[in-house]
């Protein structure tokens, strides 16, 4: 049909299983490209589950080009992919036009960014009795970070002064600036996502001259402490700054997310993320519900695995 319309070439598949999108169709297979190359005169493009182990098996079935998604975007070091994909196309003088994937950084705050969580130092400090209690809520997931941080606000014995002679205490990360310094080198945006405080992530930022764009909830003192959620998401609920819609809307198709975080707040996104780099109890969450993540003890670990691996 496609080609009898006048289309320029036909795109067939899925050749392999593929995640990239869900479909109950059964993968063609080889032979199945095979007999579409040879029952069409245009060019077939070869989609669905290519990668660099299975690239050289589409020669086989004589077509003219491939489609590859998950393998690129998937990894940083794209080369086999690209190498596998010239030898394909190259030998029948087919050229290859890719577009440079872009990358993004998006990067937790507390003890992720700072070397002590910001949220459970103010708490550690200032909170009287009955704070823990409401933290197992919130850990358990059956109250939202907002409700959660206003309660336990009402524990607290401290001023704005107070909180920021204790942020005075607070330091970060030591790879961080080297971290930053390289994705600016590389053109990769960084963006830190927090479901933490405002207040906190700007006077820390401010105090070791980082100028970043941030997202988190809005800290408020009149009299006492409380929050508001500028970016909560009423169809889940729970954190005040749902990081998955943020990076959505941050991200345009075919980019590259590079997740990098430490706690609970940070599994929603790392499931979502082309590569995560997690520690703590993201590292935890990731080990247990099969999500791939590289394990690292702080930004030197994420630097020296960006240098061996970006194109």
């Amino acid at each position: 049909m496609g080609e009898r319309n006048g289309a320029d070439y036909l795109g067939a598949g899925p050749v392999y299983a593929t995640q990239t999108k869900s479909t109950t169709i059964e993968p063609l297979g080889v032979e199945g490209l095979r007999s579409i190359k040879e029952a069409v005169c245009i060019p077939v493009v070869g989609i669905g589950g290519i990668n660099v182990r299975n690239v050289s098996e589409i020669r086989r079935s004589g077509v003219e080009g491939i489609s590859v998604v998950s393998a690129i975007l998937g990894s940083f070091d794209h080369r086999p992919v690209l190498q596998g994909s010239y030898i394909l196309l190259g030998k029948r003088k087919v050229r290859l036009r890719m577009q440079a994937t872009k990358k993004l950084m998006f990067i937790d705050f507390d003890g992720t960014i700072t070397q002590r969580d910001t949220c459970a130092a103010m708490v550690e400090a200032f909170a009287g009795e009955g704070w823990l209690q409401i933290n197992e809520l919130w850990e358990k997931r059956e109250i939202s970070t907002e409700e959660c941080a206003n309660r336990t606000f009402q524990l607290f014995h401290a001023t704005l002064a107070d909180l920021c002679k204790l942020l005075d205490t607070i330091k970060i990360d030591e790879g961080f600036g080297a971290f930053v310094d390289f994705c600016r080198e590389q053109g990769y945006p960084v963006y830190i996502l927090s479901d933490g405080y405002d207040f906190c992530i700007d006077y820390i930022l401010k105090k070791y001259n980082f100028n970043l764009p941030y997202y988190a909830n809005h800290l408020v003192y009149e009299n006492g402490f409380r929050i508001s959620c500028d970016y909560f998401n009423r169809n889940c609920g729970l954190c005040g700054t749902c990081k998955r819609i943020l990076i959505e809307s941050l991200t345009d198709t075919g980019s590259q997310v590079i997740y990098v975080g430490d706690g609970i707040s940070d599994t929603c996104p790392a499931k979502r993320s082309s590569q995560v780099f997690a520690k703590g109890r993201l590292l935890e969450f990731c080990q247990s519900e099969g999500v791939p993540a590289i394990s690292m003890s702080g930004f030197a670990d994420v630097l020296k695995y960006l240098t061996l691996h970006s194109t």
